[in-house]
Order: structure tokens, then sequence, then C-alpha cells
């Protein structure tokens, strides 16, 4: 390696290798100035207290949201349990498995009446 190349490379290694220092977005001082930015000064206009009707409208409001992302989730984990259901079926096809090859055991088929219940 040349004296020259030697040279270059070492003012390429110090112009990649800066050393640490706070940014100014994360100073101190910054901070500082953004808590100050965000604290109301003068007057402030004053809000009303919620009434006990406004209350129980948003409660419902939130119940019937409630009930809406409930009914999406079950939605949602159906469709997953048939997805799965529908790939585990194909993989037991694809390698010729059945049920009893998993060591499941098949339900049971029942012919003819039911049996009695002791009363």
């Amino acid at each position: 390696m040349k004296a020259k190349d030697f040279a270059v490379s070492r003012l390429w290694r110090a112009d990649c290798v800066k050393p640490m220092r706070p940014t100014p977005e994360f100073s101190d001082s910054s901070q500082l100035k953004m808590i100050e930015q965000e604290t109301p000064t003068g007057w402030v206009k004053p809000v009303a207290k919620p009434t006990r009707e406004s209350l129980k409208a948003r409660i419902a409001d939130l119940r019937a949201e409630l009930t809406e992302a409930e009914e999406q989730l079950k939605q949602m984990e159906e469709d997953a349990r048939l997805e799965a259901l529908v790939k585990i079926r194909n993989l037991m096809r694809g390698f010729q498995l059945t049920p009893e090859d998993l060591g499941l055991e098949a339900a049971p088929k029942r012919r003819g009446r039911p049996r009695k219940v002791a009363a």
C-alpha cells in the first residue's frame, strides 16, 4: 500500500466514523422548550363538566362499539379456525394420513334408538 493510498483511506475512515454527540432533537434544552410550548399560558377556555346524560350517551356509544368489535373478533376467529381446518385437511390428503394415524379416535357412530336415561 502506498503512502498516498494510506492517507486517503485514513481520511475516508475519519469521515465515516463520527464521534457520538447528542443531537439537538434529543438534548435536554430542546425537551424543556417542547414542554414549555405544550403548557398553555394566559387564559384557558374552560371545559364544561360532562352531565349525567352525556355520560350515559357516551357509555351507550362505547357499548355499541364494543359489541361490534366483539362480533368482528368472533368472525375473525371463526375464519381463522376454518382456514386451519382446511390446511390440516390438505396436509392430511397430501401425506395420505388418516385421523387414526394422528392418534385421533373417530366419534362412534350410533345406530338405532338412543339409550334410555335413568330417571
